[in-house]
């Protein structure tokens, strides 16, 4: 049965868009409960939103394996509604009422394809859709994009990665602190009390387990059976491997021909996808724009990118005459003073610099005069920390100065520079 949203969740969406600063809302909303049937015999829930007093301008597809509660409604779909949009608001097979096992998105590409057959069944759809969404979110839009429906005709992906298995070994190396706290909030997220969840945020309670030996011991007595796609992706270190070719969507990025927005920030931990992905949609000649802000993967969501993506369904899903992009990249750049950078494409135009290393630490942009070398000393029980940088939780911008006193690195440095320097260079 349809619910009204009521004088208080009234009160706060109107205040989220407030703070947000989308322009005010066009009436109130309703919503209930659904059920997905799939073909294999799971039953996906959802809650199907709807304004009232009004006819939908559009419909918004969300796919999530985070839960549907007041703070994942907010953004992905309470915001949407009281202006004009219809939001089908999806939990991932295994979580939080749909039956099924969740499988790490093994399964979210034949999954979708699925949900939006069933959407186009029903008296209330609109006849076109667009798809909405960050982190795991997102990825569900590519692993969609693999076959795109001829339907969905926009999609706004924010941190989003279209390739599972260049996440987990992109770099020869297992991305282990990212693996396991995603897979410590995935098996806890449905049992978890508010401290627990703290401390998933925080990542504290995974320390120990990080500096065990035999980590996969560990791993196997903490998590026992419920993260199998932890086990199969320290299993397959070969990217090629069969095992990963359902969680490799790169085809997507050739099949997509839809006007796509791509929203990241420069610490995030799917930078470099995000950075590939507007690469391959640009020179394909799609309708894809790209901003990239100072933040980390779990800062994504404020008030400019959501405006953004507002602006993006006006004009590609409801076919409103919004304000144009003025140009289709907008990076941040300025460190502790940030600005926006317009571009009409990325990466810019630049002038290469050759540096060479030198004695003493220094970093020149002339050959040595002679030879010389460096050397640091690795304990691999004292491994090298990080600080900052693109991780999951506890990452971004922070001053790793400390790091060059230790016996395990090395630093090069140029001479005091006597003017700014903007560095701007192609993402590898």
């Amino acid at each position: 049965m349809a619910q009204n949203r009521g004088i208080t969740n009234s009160a706060v969406d109107r205040s989220i868009g407030w703070l947000f600063g989308l322009p005010p809302e066009q009436c109130s909303y309703s919503w209930e409960a659904v059920t997905i049937p799939l073909k294999d015999g799971a039953i996906l829930a959802a809650d199907f939103y709807k304004p009232i007093g009004m006819d939908p301008i559009g419909t918004i597809l969300v796919q999530c394996p985070y839960g549907r509660s007041i703070l994942m409604a907010i953004g992905n779909a309470r915001i949407f509604t009281p202006r004009g949009y219809q939001v089908l608001f999806v939990s991932c097979r295994g979580t939080f009422g749909s039956t099924g096992v969740f499988d790490g998105g093994g399964s979210q590409a034949e999954d979708g394809q699925e949900v939006v057959a069933w959407m186009r069944n029903q008296p209330w759809y609109t006849g076109t859709f667009a798809t909405i969404g960050a982190s795991y979110l997102g990825y569900t839009q590519w692993a969609l994009l693999r076959e795109p429906p001829e339907d969905m005709v926009a999609a706004i992906i924010s941190v989003g990665a279209h390739d599972l298995a260049m996440n987990n070994w992109g770099t020869g190396s297992f991305s282990l602190q990212q693996r396991l706290y995603w897979s410590d909030l995935i098996v806890h997220q449905e049992t978890a009390g508010l401290m627990e969840r703290i401390q998933m945020m925080k990542n504290t309670r995974l320390s120990s387990l990080m500096d065990s030996v035999p980590l996969q011991d560990q791993i196997d007595a903490y998590f026992g059976q419920n993260a199998p796609w932890l086990n199969q992706a320290l299993d397959h270190p070969d990217v090629t491997d069969p095992s990963w070719s359902c969680m490799r969507h790169t085809e997507a990025l050739e099949k997509a021909n839809i006007p796509i927005l791509l929203l990241s920030g420069w610490h995030d931990v799917f930078l470099s996808q995000t950075m590939e992905q507007y690469q391959r949609l640009h020179e394909r000649g799609c309708n894809v724009a790209l901003s990239v802000g100072p933040g980390t993967h779990m800062d994504i969501q404020n008030g400019k990118t959501v405006c953004e993506t507002f602006a993006w369904l006006n004009k590609y899903l409801a076919r409103k005459q919004d304000i144009e992009r003025k140009y289709p990249v907008e990076v941040s750049v300025g460190g502790s003073a940030q600005r926006w950078l317009e571009l009409p494409s990325w990466p810019p135009s630049t002038v290469p610099s050759e540096f060479y290393l030198g004695s003493g630490g220094a970093l020149e942009n002339s050959v040595p005069s002679k030879e010389a070398s460096s050397s640091f000393t690795f304990d691999p029980v004292a491994p090298t920390p990080t600080l900052g940088g693109p991780l999951m939780s506890g990452g971004g911008s922070i001053d790793d100065t400390q790091l060059g006193a230790r016996d395990d690195t090395l630093v090069f440095e140029t001479e005091p520079l006597k003017e700014p320097l903007l560095i701007l260079v192609k993402w590898t």
